[in-house]
């Protein structure tokens, strides 16, 4: 955290500085992106205030540079932190102001925006047509990307996968969901353990979906052994929503081993 921290005080510093229009424009851009970046690791450390606060920040800066592109960036990075913590309808609003001005950016970017979008349009309001219109517009985007991507734009093929699992989840389509999160945790890198975490634990409503509790449970037991050494909240958060998608079945052995372990890693959370 203490790098991007340095990189804010460094951009505010330049901006203080008299500068010809079109280099504080590129200093607003910068300040921008920092501001996303640190909303997104604030989130990840539960500080709601701090992320919100960085992202009112990001969304300043970039309407002051004039970057539609950013803008979509942020709105779709804000959308994520809303997703993760449960408050589906947001994203999907902020998704929708994302998609309504993603035109100018570039087609990874708009990929990535519009499989973000099918998931929070599936979560929050079940709209299987427009969620799966919305996955096709992301894989013609990927395609017409010819950049080798990376920075900014990391969307991926394999990220896709997970997206549309994720939005199968949703749309009670657990077969399709398994084989698309299945792939995708295998194009995850191993160091990315947010990432495969939080899949494995999707991996386990689809299980639990599909009427197997043991298997769900393992599977999520698994999730928690991936995440076992940097226990951040979004896995955490996943964690308890799969949690509340086995009350049910509480009383079950599985399930209460499962609740214990999941109350120690909730106590590992990794804060500032």
């Amino acid at each position: 955290m203490s790098v991007p921290m340095r990189q804010l005080a460094g951009v505010h510093e330049m901006l203080a500085r008299p500068q010809a229009l079109a280099a504080r424009r590129r200093g607003v851009r910068i300040l921008a992106v920092v501001a996303g970046l640190l909303g997104l690791a604030h989130h990840d450390l539960g500080d709601r205030t701090r992320s919100e606060a960085h992202f009112h920040l990001g969304a300043a800066a970039a309407s002051e540079g004039e970057a539609g592109d950013l803008t979509a960036w942020l709105l779709t990075m804000q959308s994520i932190v809303q997703y993760t913590a449960g408050r589906r309808d947001t994203a999907a609003v902020l998704l929708d102001q994302a998609d309504a001005v993603a035109a100018v950016a570039a087609p990874r970017r708009r990929a990535w925006v519009a499989a973000n979008r099918a998931r929070a349009v599936a979560a929050a309001r079940g709209d299987r047509a427009t969620a799966l219109v919305a996955l096709d517009q992301a894989a013609h985007h990927l395609d017409l990307a010819d950049d080798p991507g990376g920075g900014l734009d990391f969307f991926t093929a394999g990220r896709l996968d997970g997206l549309a699992g994720e939005t199968y989840v949703h749309l009670g389509e657990h077969e399709e969901a398994g084989l698309l999160l299945e792939t995708a945790i295998r194009h995850r890198a191993n160091d990315d353990v947010k990432g495969r975490a939080v899949l494995t634990l999707d991996i386990a409503e689809v299980r639990l979906g599909q009427g197997d509790l043991e298997a769900a449970c393992a599977t999520a037991h698994a999730a928690l052994d991936i995440a076992a050494a940097t226990v951040v909240q979004p896995m955490v958060l996943r964690a308890r929503a799969l949690q509340r998608a086995l009350s049910p079945w509480a009383t079950e052995r599985a399930v209460l081993e499962l609740a214990e372990r999941m109350r120690e890693s909730s106590r590992q959370l990794v804060r500032v």
